[in-house]
């Protein structure tokens, strides 16, 4: 991961809530057009890692920098595909409405979408296979579609770091295949982030592997396996 200026670094990040340490002295970088995977046992802070990707969290201790073309600054584009239950599905509003919201923290809120706002989210939602729902309400949509629904809207900022928070949680098999192509085919435009359970999913698409458990450990998944993987975690006692 060296020798190429990084989207984000973590040096000696430490980060709780209350008393209660979550993450401890952790450092990592983010390269561009990196894809990282995240993974770890419920509570390990897989969530609190994301928190302070996004500057949604301040670190207790240590620094980090985002950088663009190089140069350190204050933030980056980021798209961000939530888990499921953080969204309001009875909110009275169009699949269309919600991949355009995607653009709202990079425009003036209280304008009127523009056409090549509009025309972009039809398109990201004939990229998501969605273009027929245009009109329908996010709610009506089974749980597999509003995943779709979601990761355009997340694509609607052009994101330089795409974030996605267990994506492949309500899709079957084939939508879970549809899905790991489409987000291998978008590292070419943007780094990712992927927190999931399925170290198998992680593994058929990650340049590297985040796992947390308070501590972090960093596995490149060239050089590894999910087998290997798993025997480092229970040999470290990290689970």
């Amino acid at each position: 991961m060296a020798n190429s200026t990084p989207l984000i670094k973590l040096e000696d990040v430490s980060a709780a809530y209350g008393n209660k340490t979550v993450l401890h002295d952790i450092s990592l970088q983010l390269l561009p057009h990196h894809f990282l995977g995240i993974a770890g046992p419920n509570g390990g802070g897989k969530t609190t890692l994301i928190k302070l990707i996004l500057g949604l969290l301040k670190p207790k201790t240590g620094k980090i920098t985002y950088y663009r073309d190089g140069q350190a600054c204050n933030n980056l584009l980021m798209g961000y595909l939530p888990q499921q239950t953080t969204f309001d599905h009875s909110f009275p509003i169009t699949v269309k409405e919600v991949v355009m919201s995607g653009a709202l923290n990079h425009r003036p809120q209280l304008h009127a979408y523009n056409k090549e706002e509009q025309d972009k989210a039809l398109a990201l939602l004939e990229k998501v296979e969605l273009r027929h729902a245009s009109d329908t309400l996010i709610g009506e949509l089974s749980g597999g579609e509003r995943q779709r629904a979601l990761l355009a809207r997340a694509l609607m900022c052009q994101p330089e770091v795409l974030i996605l928070d267990e994506p492949n949680t309500f899709f079957d098999l084939k939508a879970r295949a549809w899905m790991l192509r489409e987000l291998k085919a978008l590292q070419e435009k943007c780094a990712i982030i992927m927190v999931s359970h399925d170290m198998r999913d992680l593994f058929s698409v990650t340049d590297h592997i985040a796992y947390t458990h308070r501590h972090l450990h960093l596995y490149e998944t060239a050089k590894t396996s999910v087998s290997q993987l798993e025997e480092d975690i229970l040999q470290s006692n990290c689970m």
